[in-house]
């Protein structure tokens, strides 16, 4: 076994073949996740996983991270923004469900919607034409899913909250495949989900930026097993040039929808598993 885990480890720092998802992909091959990925979207979209298989030797080959970002388009940033500036009802902002407080060590206080689900009570209650409300639990002013999904708002950006990897396929990958429902996106992922997450989302023609946390992340594919299931005992945070890097392209991105006259979103409504702007 020992021999195996070192032999999916070099073929991933090798890059062989153009490929850095040998560990996930051999692993994952039992799961339920596997085989929906397989049926719903490679046999189904056999050209448009060509093509993101294509994209994805080119992103291994060229020079697309700065940090913990790894960006998924080619090309000037600011030119990227304009685009998703310009466009409507396809940009989404996707979060981990590990991103939520949780009470450690006996201290602090945890999610008031638990943690391994798509809610969030701030987002649901969110309304930018009023002032905030004081109903807010005090624990939601620590939380980042809460500073992200204001600004996604105010970009004009769908907000989802990832928990399982088969939820990711069916609430992202499906149907930006079958509706093209989602375009451009920014997803918040631990290091070890970066490869596996890109490939799949250059197959959907999704362009964007994967954004890798800095501290409580899965380091391996035991780990990510875990908390694919809920089971994570630490809370993710990203570093705090990821946040803002982040904020500033939301900020960025809702100033030109301003100057190109798009009207402003008020509050989300949960549609499914995402909160769509409305």
């Amino acid at each position: 076994m020992a021999l195996y885990d070192d032999l999916l480890r070099k073929l991933d720092e090798k890059a062989f073949l153009g490929f850095r998802v040998w560990d996930f992909s051999f692993r994952s091959l039992p799961h339920r996740y596997s085989s929906a990925f397989l049926k719903e979207v490679i046999f189904r979209h056999p050209l448009r996983t060509l093509s993101g298989l294509l994209a994805y030797r080119r992103l291994i080959h060229g020079d697309r991270r700065r940090g913990d970002i790894t960006r998924l388009f080619s090309g000037d940033e600011e030119d990227f923004q304009r685009r998703v500036a310009e466009g409507e009802g396809n940009f989404l902002i996707a979060v981990g469900f590990c991103q939520k407080p949780m009470r450690e060590a006996g201290y602090g206080d945890e999610c008031p919607v638990g943690r391994f689900n798509h809610r969030c009570l701030y987002l649901a209650q969110l309304n930018l034409s009023q002032p905030e409300g004081s109903s807010i639990p005090s624990v939601c002013q620590s939380c980042e899913i809460r500073v992200i999904g204001t600004r996604a708002l105010q970009a004009g950006a769908d907000m989802h909250i990832m928990t399982s990897a088969l939820d990711i396929a069916h609430d992202i990958f499906v149907p930006a495949l079958e509706r093209e429902r989602f375009k451009t996106a920014v997803l918040c992922v631990c290091p070890y989900s970066v490869q596996p997450i890109a490939l799949p989302l250059l197959i959907c023609g999704i362009e964007g930026f994967v954004v890798q946390f800095n501290s409580g992340y899965c380091a391996d594919y035991s780990q990510w097993s875990l908390a694919d299931r809920g089971i994570k005992d630490d809370r993710t945070l990203l570093s705090p040039q990821a946040h803002s890097k982040i904020l500033d392209f939301l900020d960025g991105v809702a100033a030109l929808r301003a100057k190109l006259g798009r009207p402003p979103y008020h509050r989300f409504q949960l549609e499914g598993n995402i909160y769509v702007p409305v």
